[in-house]
């Protein structure tokens, strides 16, 4: 049977052509149609379609197919990446290496990279977030670093500290700083057979950092509140003590507010040592309420000692110390007795206190904690006085009575504890004398 399509020969049960694959149709061969010579049939030849023959696909898909193939890609695939591995090894073994890759993350502000190339063998302190909030910190106070030069070392390789000289140029800065930088050889750790080496920065924490601040005031350092359990008490009296087992070296955001005082906003460096809090500046309404407080205790005060009136009596708050508050009743006492009459019977009978002004305008900053009101005022004095003449004169062995009008300062001295302020001490009083 002969294909009517390509004219080629097929077997007499063919139902499709196996050169051409078009059907053959029997019917129409019983019919009449004539099939072409098999000399004289036209050669078939497929219209290009981008696809190789059946035969060349074949063989590609034995060689894709083939075991061998696939196992030199992957041998080749493992000898590379060892061999990538080795070197990479090699290098991060190498100190110096480290270091430049240190240095290179702080100049390019690349915390990630910059992070693992350290190690703090022994600070809780630092970890990745903490290592890159100081660094970012660093950077915006202008502390970051620009430039750096690496001389070689002289420790003998693979030691366990290999130290470096580095020269290095900060952001904002015109002079070069010079620092040794530790190279530190990590115990049990290596890349295959080469030791791993990172970049101890335990010199970056300053541990047993002292924060001295007036007591009553809240600290946020570097944007956190700071752990009451770290707070302790002063040396120094009316203050308080944070006391930081480990800060970073370096610059710091210091935030303390505080009842009386205005706040306080700074950026400090350790490098200048432990921080006290000093030059407390009050607040302009606190300064009003203690003089306030001041003038009504002063008038309060006299008011007893005119009356002969215990001081514990007269309502006035004051510090619990018994040094201070034995010196305080004992000037209360001295008040009293320009009170009393003398042997003869001269006395003062009466007072009137006007023109009471803060004469320092209440000191603006607190001093160790204290504060001194300096009161002016005017005093209306009347006094009964024994004249006892020794000539001949009417008013002789008599009272004579006497009005002065006098000019004087009282200093009181407060301190603010417990959210209210307490009198310390008394400094002067007017003894009334003409």
């Amino acid at each position: 049977m002969f294909c009517p399509k390509c004219g080629k020969k097929s077997s007499d049960d063919a139902v499709f052509c196996k050169f051409c694959g078009a059907e053959i149709n029997k019917e129409e061969e019983r019919e009449g149609i004539v099939p072409v010579p098999e000399a004289e049939a036209v050669p078939f030849v497929s219209e290009p379609t981008g696809e190789k023959a059946p035969k060349e696909h074949g063989k590609l898909l034995k060689v894709i197919k083939s075991p061998y193939l696939w196992s030199g890609v992957i041998v080749a695939a493992v000898l590379i990446a060892l061999l990538s591995a080795f070197f990479t090894c090699k290098r991060m073994s190498d100190p110096k290496y480290v270091l430049n890759r240190f240095c290179d993350a702080l100049v390019n502000e690349d915390w990630d990279t910059a992070y693992s190339c350290v190690v703090a063998e022994d600070s809780k302190l630092i970890n990745h977030d903490t290592f890159s909030e100081h660094m970012i910190r660093t950077v915006k106070h202008g502390a970051g670093l620009t430039a750096y030069e690496i001389s070689d070392t002289q420790t003998k390789p693979g030691a366990m500290k290999i130290k470096y000289k580095v020269k290095m140029l900060s952001k904002g800065s015109t002079e070069e700083d010079f620092i040794t930088a530790n190279l530190l050889r990590q115990k049990g750790k290596k890349f295959f057979m080469f030791n791993i080496y990172k970049v101890g920065i335990d010199d970056l924490i300053n541990k047993n950092y002292n924060i001295t601040v007036f007591e009553g005031s809240s600290v946020v350092l570097d944007g956190a509140p700071i752990d009451e359990k770290y707070k302790k008490k002063a040396a120094a009296p009316y203050y308080v003590t944070y006391a930081m087992p480990e800060i970073f070296t370096g610059v710091h955001e210091l935030k303390i507010t505080h009842p009386i005082a205005k706040d306080i906003d700074i950026v400090f460096h350790t490098e200048a040592g432990d921080y006290k809090e000093s030059n407390i500046i009050m607040k302009t309404a606190a300064r009003d309420a203690l003089f306030k407080r001041a003038k009504s205790d002063f008038l309060e005060m006299n008011r007893g000692a005119e009356n002969g009136t215990a001081f514990e009596k007269n309502g006035i708050e004051t510090v619990t110390d018994k040094a201070d508050l034995a010196m305080i009743k004992s000037s209360y006492a001295g008040l009293k007795n320009l009170y009393k009459a003398t042997y003869n019977g001269s006395k003062i009978y009466d007072t009137t206190y006007s023109n009471i002004t803060d004469a320092s305008d209440t000191k603006a900053t607190l001093d160790k904690g204290l504060v001194v009101v300096n009161l002016d005022y005017s005093v209306l004095v009347k006094m009964k006085i024994f004249n006892s003449s020794y000539y001949y004169d009417y008013y002789a062995d008599e009272f004579i009575y006497k009005s002065n009008t006098l000019t004087d300062t009282a200093s009181l001295v407060y301190v603010f504890k417990n959210d209210k302020w307490l009198l310390k001490a008394i400094n002067t009083f007017g003894y009334f004398t003409e």
